[in-house]
């Protein structure tokens, strides 16, 4: 299955308490968002239902000023999924491209309930 945004049927914020090293910042267009205390890393949380049913935990971070590097959206995966989750992005075609904030990446795994 790829994830589309245009395939999504409802996303609601998955409430996490903050991990260490994070503010929660609370909702914001209908996503849980946290902010990186010492960084400029911002996170949003949701949990994500498409056309078919299928439930995916949806985490996108975002850097003031620059897209997030390799090392944060591992850092961003493990804080926020867990070290034993497999999580993946997707570049989408142009056709399908959809830019909301110009530094902000995606990441996505099969929602299972247990994370971080």
């Amino acid at each position: 299955m790829i994830c589309k945004i245009q395939d999504v049927r409802e996303f609601r914020p998955l409430s996490l308490p903050a991990p260490s090293g994070w503010k929660r910042l609370g909702v914001l267009a209908g996503v849980m968002a946290y902010a990186h205390i010492t960084t400029s890393m911002r996170v949003t949380v949701s949990l994500d239902t498409f056309e078919g049913g299928e439930r995916f935990l949806h985490v996108a971070v975002s850097r003031r000023g620059r897209l997030p590097s390799w090392d944060d959206l591992k850092r961003v995966k493990t804080v926020f999924m867990g070290r034993d989750v497999d999580a993946f992005h997707i570049i989408p075609r142009a056709d399908d491209h959809i830019n909301m904030h110009e530094y902000t990446m995606h990441l996505w795994t099969p929602w299972e309930g247990n994370y971080a």
